[in-house]
């Protein structure tokens, strides 16, 4: 029987949805809490890393995988494999600057365009329940549907991925890798890999 890479790894994530357009779209729009009429449909990638101002004291932002779509929207997606308190940390200071470099001197800030950033993480970190998708977004403390746009962080705990129908099934690679299947037969089902709870 063959051996498989574990999509799970760095360099096989990276090779697979920083080099795949096709699946990086399809997952992002299986993922992302995104509206019908607000579905990515082109992508271009972006450095995945960032190297600041020497003049300033910044830390390089390097992540997995970073794109722009057709509206300007900028996505960063990343696997990490162990988690820390540090990483959302990290992920809200990765956002917050992908966000802060779109301005410009003369520029409205309505032009400004959200920012989300997908995150695999292959531990459990919220124990108090058995949801795996963990959308945290600027919102009223009270009025709830008041929304400010600007910064979506995302995570996805593996280990609670539980795939309920054929398709979640055929698409588990991406998950967990317990049942590994060439990448190849999974491109023509790539929109229904994930399903985002209701």
């Amino acid at each position: 029987m063959g051996k498989y890479l574990d999509p799970r790894a760095a360099l096989t994530f990276k090779k697979i949805f920083g080099e795949h357009k096709h699946l990086l779209i399809s997952l992002l729009n299986a993922m992302l809490p995104l509206k019908e009429d607000e579905q990515v449909e082109s992508i271009e990638y972006w450095p995945a890393e960032k190297v600041p101002d020497r003049m300033q004291a910044e830390k390089d932002s390097i992540v997995d995988v970073c794109c722009k779509d057709n509206k300007k929207r900028e996505f960063i997606v990343e696997m990490q494999m162990t988690w820390t308190d540090s990483f959302k940390k990290r992920v809200l200071l990765n956002a917050s600057k992908a966000y802060v470099a779109q301005s410009k001197k003369d520029d409205d800030y309505e032009l400004l365009q959200p920012v989300y950033a997908l995150n695999f993480v292959n531990e459990n970190f919220m124990d108090e329940t058995d949801d795996y998708y963990h959308y945290f977004h600027l919102v009223h403390d009270k009025y709830t549907e008041q929304v400010i746009d600007g910064l979506h962080l995302i995570f996805v705990e593996l280990k609670k991925f539980k795939p309920q129908t054929f398709s979640e099934k055929k698409c588990r690679y991406y998950g967990s890798a317990s049942s590994p299947k060439s990448t190849t037969k999974h491109a023509k089902y790539p929109s229904n890999c994930w399903r985002m709870p209701k």
